[in-house]
């Protein structure tokens, strides 16, 4: 037998390199058990990895067994053999009994493995097969074995590369977010001071100017700068005067609704606002923060209505959470586009550049809660959001 605290050590490092960790079923690894079960004629097959102290048992077929003792006989005899380890009559072995064979599974007489090996060719585990009868196999069963022990690997190897590409995906939008901070931060201040300066003068002008008309719709297209502004600073930093209390949702989104009134009017829409008659739950949020995070996706259904409709919010009790949903019957969002939203300056329509949604997506991941974006082409949109719900005592 090959050094086996060598290979057990090699074997333990490269595992942790691939998503296998723990006892969670996965059905493609019960696909393989199960198929190599029939094919074999054989009544139990198991797919088992190595730990530290421990085989666990990540698949099986026609049996319940989890985890195996190290050093428990047969299991762990062929997880350090570099070709199909295999027994045909147990009981004429060296094994001292059957129990002893794999310990947890008594009346074993036959067992056959072959090892599961990483790309690095350690030792991972083995895909085994066992019978309560003495028998033979073929080259050919060996071979089916061995086979199936690879595609056990690919799916291993599959794993390990999407997993690594999730987490390349979320480095890189976690850096966007940073840029996105520090140049959000810098505009703000360079518009801030000037922008306050000129709003002072214009106050002035106004007073008694010819041009009052014009200086009041300069002031108007000023405002808005001004909220531009205040979107840059909230996403510049994390909020140190956050007061989270006790709130009402169905308050909230009232104070939204009234909020955008003129503004969804000026564009022939309207707000409509529904609410199950059984709600009793609470939010414990800052009142602000989360009034302008759902007042966002409103502002971005209005808009998403050149022609006019209805944005309809709708508030539920689910339980543990109270959602929040957002229907508009817009031009709707291409599909494409939906797993970006909420990143650094991408918005819901090709002229916006997002920080309204960036905002919201930042707020309500304050607020422990989720954002769910559905949207079909020329149909609409339905945001989701998803906040714990609380309930008095």
């Amino acid at each position: 037998m090959p050094n086996s605290s060598e290979n057990e050590y090699a074997g333990v490092n490269a595992l942790r390199t691939y998503p296998i960790q723990g006892s969670t079923p996965v059905d493609a690894f019960d696909r393989i058990t199960s198929l190599a079960a029939q094919l074999l004629g054989i009544p139990l097959c198991m797919i088992t990895f190595v730990d530290e102290n421990r085989i666990w048992v990540k698949s099986s077929y026609g049996t319940d067994l989890r985890e195996i003792e190290m050093n428990s006989g047969l299991c762990s005899e062929a997880v350090y053999y570099n070709k199909p380890y295999f027994v045909m009559d147990v009981g004429l072995e060296s094994c001292e009994g059957t129990e002893t064979c794999i310990r947890g599974q008594s009346g074993i007489r036959f067992y056959a493995g072959v090892p599961l090996t990483g790309r690095d060719r350690q030792h991972l585990g083995v895909l085994c097969v066992l019978d309560y009868k003495p028998r033979h196999i073929t080259d050919e069963e060996i071979g089916i074995l061995e086979t199936l022990a690879q595609v056990v690997m690919d799916e291993l190897e599959l794993k390990r590369v999407a997993d690594q590409l999730r987490i390349e995906e979320l480095s890189h939008h976690y850096n966007k977010l940073h840029v996105s901070q520090q140049l959000a931060a810098g505009l703000a201040h360079e518009i801030r001071n000037p922008l306050t300066a000129v709003k002072g003068f214009l106050q002035l002008m106004g007073t008694s100017s010819e041009f009052r008309s014009y200086i009041e719709i300069m002031t108007e297209e000023l405002n808005q700068i001004e909220a531009l502004t205040k979107e840059f600073i909230l996403l510049s930093r994390p909020y140190p005067s956050v007061q989270f209390v006790k709130r009402e949702p169905l308050s909230i989104i009232r104070q939204v609704q009234s909020t955008l009134a003129a503004e969804a009017l000026q564009n022939g829409v309207s707000i409509e606002v529904e609410n199950e008659a059984s709600m009793n739950a609470y939010l414990y949020c800052d009142e602000q923060l989360l009034k302008r995070a759902i007042m966002n996706v409103v502002k971005n259904g209005i808009d998403a209505m050149p022609d006019g409709g209805v944005v309809k919010v709708i508030c539920m009790d689910t339980g543990d959470r109270v959602i929040i949903r957002v229907e508009d019957a817009g031009r709707g969002i291409a599909p494409e586009r939906i797993r970006y939203l909420g990143q650094p300056f991408y918005g819901t329509n090709e002229q916006g550049i997002g920080l309204g949604l960036m905002a919201s997506y930042k707020i309500i991941h304050e607020h422990h809660g989720e954002i769910d974006i559905k949207s079909e082409l020329k149909r609409g949109t339905v945001v989701k959001i998803s906040l714990p719900a609380i309930r008095d005592a």
